[in-house]
This record gives C-alpha cells, structure tokens and sequence, in this order.
C-alpha cells in the first residue's frame, strides 16, 4: 500500500473516531439536556398547578379543585394531567408501581419535594410521570400528576445522530481528499520520484538527479540521494582509472615477459638461421663465380630463395610474437595457432636436446580468443617445460571435451578445448605446487627465468574464462592443462 495512502487512511480512521466519540458525548449530553428540561418543565407547571388547587380547595372544595385540574389537562394537550389521591388511586393506574409507589409519593411530601421517574408505557414507550403533592392547611389531600411521552426526546435523538453521522461523514470526507490530494503531492509524487532515481542509480545511471526544493525529510532524502550519485560517480571514475592503469599495467608486464622469451629464442634463431645462411652464401658464391650456370645456376637461385624463405618465415614468427598489439578476440581455429608455437620454439628446443611432439585431432577445436595472446600463454607453458627438461621428448596435444569450470561445479557442462603439455623434466614438488602461478616465484637458477612465465598465462586464461590444470609427479614429469570454453561470446 502507498505511504499516502497509508496516511489517509490512519488519520480518516483518526478524524472518524473523534467525530464519534464527539458526537456520541455530544448527544449524550442534549438528550440529558432535553430531559432535564422535561423534568423541570414538570416541577414548575406541577408546583403552579398544586399552588391553585390548594388556593381552591380551601376556598371553594374538592370538586372546583378538581374542574381546575382537568381545564389544565385540557389547556396542556402534549401532557397527561390526573388527580391522585392519598390511597394512591390514579397513582396506581399511572405507573403500575402499587404500594411502594404510595409510600414513595408520601416520603416525598413529608419531605416537602416532589416525586418524579421515567417509566417504560404502552408499546414500549417512555413516558416522565411528575407527581407534586397538593398541600391545604399544611396537610397533604392529593397530589397532582403529570405525565409526557419521551418520544419528542427520542425523536430528538434521532434527529441528533443523523445530523451527527452527516456532519462527520462529511468531515471525513473533505479531510480525506485534502489529506490524499497533499499526501500525493508531498509525499507520493516525490518519493515516486526517488524511486525512479534509485532504479536508475541501479541500472548504473549515475548522472540523475532529483532536484527536489522540499525541506522536510524526503528533500533531505533526495539531497543525501544525489550526494551519494556525486560520490559513486567519483568512485566510479577513480575506479575506472585505477583499473585501466592496472590494465595497462598488466599488459606492459605481459609485453615485457614477451620481450624476455624473445631474448631467451633469440639465440635458438640464430642458430636455426646459421645453416641456411651457409646455404645460401655458399650457392650465392658458385652463381657469382660462374661455377654452375644455365640450369644448374637456376637450381641454385632456387635453392637460395628457398633457404632465404625459410629465414624470412623463422624471423616473421619471431616477430609476431614479439609485436605488441591490442587484444582482439575471434572465434580461431586453435590447431594453427599450436603449429605457429611448435615452430617458434623448435630452435629453443633443439639447443637443449629437446624434441617437440604435436598432436592434433581430427576435428577442429575453435575458441573465442585472441590469438597472439594464446599464444603468449601456450609459448610460456612450453618453454617453462623444455627448460625443466635435459633431453628427451615434450608432448604438446590437442583436445575438446564436456566438463565444468573448477569454480563453478554446479553448472552444467560445457565444450571446452584442451591444450596439454606434457614434459618429462623432474617435475614439481608438493610444496611448490601451490605457488608456481605466483608472479615473481620461479625455482630457475639465476638469469634463467624472471617468475612471470606462469603468471602471465594464468591470468591470460582467466581473461579468456579458462583455467589451467597441473598434475604433477617428482621425478616423473608435469603436465599443463589449459582450457578454453569453445562458444563464442
């Protein structure tokens, strides 16, 4: 339910039980009000008439009292007027009380007063009976009774609720639609309005603001609101930039350790080119001696442009994978991507008698990524692997099937390629396990590794939503799993 809503209703049922609780008092108090001017409508009609029938009865006998008396009853049509003598007869009649109702009229006689009660009549209706004793000489004849119906009371009533149950509809009535009309305006209207803010801020929109003039406490709320949009957008920004210095951090470090596995194949490089070199200058010096010519000549330029090709591609591999780019992700087939490393790192590979072994499936395995990226990560992988290694032979496959992210199990399975390499170095021992994606952490002998290989490829994997897996036995080798999910984006 809405807060004005909410508002209307609490004072409506508010005003509606004061207006009640007036009016019930209210009706209480003239009915009381109309009665009490029955009854001394009654005492003073009752002493006036018991004064003149004492003034007749003691000048001209009961019978011209009594005529008195009933010219009254006639005159005051609205009112009973009876005589009731000392055995109580007409008293008896009047009110059915019998005898008590005798002794009652004389206790109220000997005490000077008169007697009056409100008893219930015919068809249920109350009649005020007023009885006041009529004195000659000092001793008391009779007693005159007055008797009224309650109706015009209870008519009066009536008439009173209902104007009461108007005039406090009414009240309530207005009271309500003001109450709703300035609970809408004051209230709705602007708290609708900081709750469109607040799903705008949630939706990440930070520039809204809600420019509210109130000065209540929901104009406070909205200031404290856009004070808060300032600081998140501060936040934000401070954020943003901090992640993009970290970024471009990360990415500096990562072309740095690129720089660092270029230097460690620079050498491998100059060792492949030095056989096609020799080819080359030496065919180059039979052609420019005249040696061979015509068609052995031409076999010789060929053989020159082959070796020439050769070193081109050797240095243009070296090259990419040394050229800083920004990342580009594309849904790439993997298995060239492997073949570009296996090539790159043979040179490194042969200086320490290391022999790399490719294998690819039948089908192709394409993953989301960015290529020079993989790349980085496989080479680093591989090249960790053949300086563990003092001769022998380094598996590099390559695989898809169903499984689940590590961190999250409780997903459904999903395509994922699977890069492994596998080495037969010494492996890794339990201790050092946890720690070999550290960056910085490297068991290396000195000048031989800066501890960024593995970091960097983990954190490459994790960009790509991968993960990498180690399973390891000393002095039986290790094996480096990395995982790429194969969807697109």
């Amino acid at each position: 339910m809405r807060v004005a809503l909410k508002l209307t209703l609490a004072l409506v049922v508010g005003i509606a039980l004061v207006q009640a609780a007036y009016g019930w008092s209210r009706i209480r108090r003239e009915s009381a009000l109309f009665e009490e001017d029955m009854r001394r409508d009654h005492r003073v009609l009752g002493k006036a008439l018991a004064v003149t029938l004492a003034h007749v009865w003691s000048q001209q006998g009961r019978a011209a009292a009594l005529e008195v008396l009933e010219d009254a009853n006639i005159q005051h049509s609205h009112v009973d007027i009876s005589w009731v003598g000392l055995d109580g007869v007409g008293l008896d009649e009047s009110s059915g009380a019998g005898e008590p109702a005798v002794r009652e009229l004389r206790a109220a006689a000997e005490a000077g007063r008169e007697w009056a009660r409100i008893r219930n009549g015919a068809a249920d209706e109350d009649r005020l009976d007023t009885v006041v004793p009529v004195l000659v000489g000092g001793e008391m004849v009779g007693a005159v009774r007055l008797s009224e119906s309650m109706a015009p009371r209870r008519e009066y009533v009536r008439t009173s609720i209902v104007r009461a149950v108007s005039a406090a509809g009414l009240s309530v009535g207005v009271s309500a639609g003001f109450v709703l009309v300035l609970g809408f305006w004051f209230v709705g209207r602007p708290i609708r309005g900081l709750v469109q803010q607040a799903r705008r801020i949630g939706g990440g929109d930070l520039s809204v603001r809600g420019r509210s003039r109130q000065r209540d406490e929901i104009g406070m709320l909205a200031r404290e609101l856009d004070a808060m949009c300032d600081r998140l957008a501060e936040a934000r920004d401070r954020v943003a930039a901090e992640t993009a210095s970290r970024l471009a951090a990360l990415e500096q470090l990562r072309h740095a350790e690129r720089l660092t596995t270029v230097g460690k194949l620079a050498a491998g490089v100059a060792h492949e080119l030095g056989t096609p070199l020799n080819v080359v200058l030496g065919r180059a010096r039979m052609i420019a001696s005249g040696e061979v010519v015509d068609a052995a000549a031409r076999d010789n330029a060929r053989i020159v442009a082959d070796q020439a090709e050769r070193m081109a591609l050797t240095i243009r591999h070296l090259l990419d994978f040394a050229r800083h780019r920004p990342a580009q992700r594309a849904v790439t087939d993997l298995a060239p991507l492997v073949e570009q490393v296996q090539v790159l790192l043979t040179p490194l590979a042969r200086k320490r008698n290391v022999h790399l072994r490719l294998e690819t499936g039948e089908r192709p395995c394409r993953a989301f990524v960015d290529a020079a990226q993989f790349q980085q990560a496989l080479t680093n992988v591989v090249v960790n692997g053949i300086q563990a290694m003092n001769g022998g032979e380094l598996t590099v496959s390559l695989s898809q099937t169903r499984r689940s992210a590590p961190e999250q199990p409780d997903r459904p399975p999903r395509e994922h390629a699977c890069v492994t390499v596998t080495d037969r170095g010494p492996g890794i021992r339990p201790d050092v396990l946890p720690r070999i994606f550290d960056p910085f952490f490297t068991t290396k002998e000195v000048g031989e590794g800066t501890g960024l290989g593995l970091s960097v490829a983990y954190g490459i994997l994790r960009d790509h939503d991968g993960w990498i897996d180690v399973r390891s036995e000393p002095g039986r080798g290790a094996s480096f799993s990395l995982w790429l999910p194969m969807e697109g984006p």
